[in-house]
């Protein structure tokens, strides 16, 4: 459950750069 949020935030992180 963790790794989904992590990966979700992940991809949002690498998309604001």
């Amino acid at each position: 459950m963790l790794d989904a949020l992590r990966q979700l935030l992940n991809v949002r992180c690498g998309a604001d750069l």
